[in-house]
């Protein structure tokens, strides 16, 4: 099985959980912070930002990307913001945290990406559904915005079903997808990096390949890209 990278692992975060339960919609949020192997192997206390509650009520979203400036005994001496999240309550509260890190002694400065992240939740029939807009994760090098299913994620996981006989048979497990799509938004690969069960990882391919996508950009052309993304069966 090939090893996947924590960059490649970040790109996209889609969770797929299953209860039985009628037709809804809700939302819960998180916070995502992107560091590279360097940072995160002299950092030993790094809490995340809290996200702030009014943010939440507003539905506000964004990322932006920190400098952090470090003593020589590791604590934070400064927190500089190198692209802002686009809303002041979210650059508040990820400086705030920044500044509470603390780090081994050797690095001097640490940028790090944070994402505030509202999490979707559909209900529908046969399962419940969780998932993130990876839009608004910090941008890779080889486009500023992922692929993304035209209508949104609801597009995507109205393709998805979770067949009663492999729940009562507790078949369960994550299904991570290596997608591939073109500049014009076409499908060209769709692989099962990591299998659940033969079963479920059709169940995955075929809602990929039903859906329409958006291409990915880059400076604001459209561009061909690959990307990673887990689906998750629970039974409960």
């Amino acid at each position: 099985m090939t090893k996947l990278s924590s960059s490649q692992a970040a790109l996209v975060l889609l969770t797929v959980a299953f209860v039985g339960s009628s037709s809804a919609q809700t939302s819960s949020s998180g916070v995502v912070i992107k560091r590279a192997k360097n940072d995160a192997a002299y950092a030993i206390y790094a809490p995340k930002p809290e996200y702030p509650l009014v943010a939440k009520s507003r539905r506000i979203e964004g990322n932006g990307v920190f400098l952090v400036h470090i003593l020589p005994d590791g604590k934070v001496q400064s927190v500089e913001v190198l692209q802002s999240t686009g809303h002041a309550e979210l650059d508040e509260s990820a400086t705030a945290a920044f500044a509470k890190w603390r780090f081994r002694p050797g690095p001097t400065k640490a940028k790090i990406p944070v994402s505030f992240l509202l999490q979707h939740v559909e209900q529908r029939r046969d399962a419940r559904y969780s998932y993130s807009d990876w839009r608004k994760l910090p941008p890779g090098r080889l486009y500023d915005v992922p692929p993304i299913p035209e209508g949104g994620m609801h597009a995507f996981v109205s393709q998805l079903s979770y067949p009663v006989e492999l729940k009562r048979q507790h078949i369960q497990g994550i299904v991570l997808m290596r997608v591939s799509i073109d500049a014009k938004g076409l499908i060209r690969e769709v692989k099962v990096f990591q299998s659940a069960s033969s079963r479920l990882d059709q169940i995955v391919v075929d809602a990929v390949r039903r859906t329409r996508w958006t291409p990915a950009t880059k400076h604001g052309v459209p561009v061909a890209a690959t990307f990673f993304f887990p689906v998750t069966f629970r039974t409960r």
